[in-house]
């Protein structure tokens, strides 16, 4: 890729600490909104339990995934995979924080919370961004594995 970080530690940092700051921020959301129920109760458990586990579960995936991309971006900077790990970890965690965030501005309490009717309108928007980004890391996968079909990288040996 064109782009290249002088400090590529600093990048990492970056894309871990605003994943997980946004999966904070949406579980803080979802503990305010503990008294409205869950879109969809999970089978065998109460809607309270649906939406403890939903929010866990969603919770360290999110800080998982972040905490992983940044070592891969922090680790191999110039990697084609850094560099789409890293945006499609930003584009999940955004969205699920949008999507508590337009729940508690326009369904928990009504107007507390500005732009909240232009998160809701997002939760349109990421389906077809997110749908791009899984073709970007599409294409960037099979250029990587056509570049390399043996399995490991080209290089030029030294005549002698």
């Amino acid at each position: 890729m064109a782009a290249r970080l002088a400090h590529p530690a600093l990048g990492g940092a970056l894309a871990a600490l605003a994943g997980v700051g946004l999966a904070v921020a949406a579980l803080a959301l979802t503990i305010l909104d503990r008294d409205s129920p869950p879109p969809l109760a999970l089978a065998g458990l109460s809607p309270a339990w649906s939406l403890a586990a939903g929010a866990a579960v969603q919770s360290v995936g999110l800080t998982t995934l972040s905490t992983v991309a940044g070592v891969v971006l922090w680790r191999q900077p110039k990697s084609r995979f850094s560099w789409v790990i890293a945006p499609t970890v930003l584009v999940v965690a955004t969205d699920v924080f949008t999507a508590e965030y337009a729940v508690h501005g326009l369904v928990v309490e009504p107007g507390s919370l500005p732009l909240a009717d232009a998160a809701a309108w997002s939760q349109k928007v990421w389906p077809e961004l997110k749908q791009w980004v899984r073709s970007l890391r599409s294409f960037c996968f099979l250029t990587e594995a056509s570049s390399h079909p043996a399995g490991g990288s080209y290089s030029v040996r030294p005549r002698s």
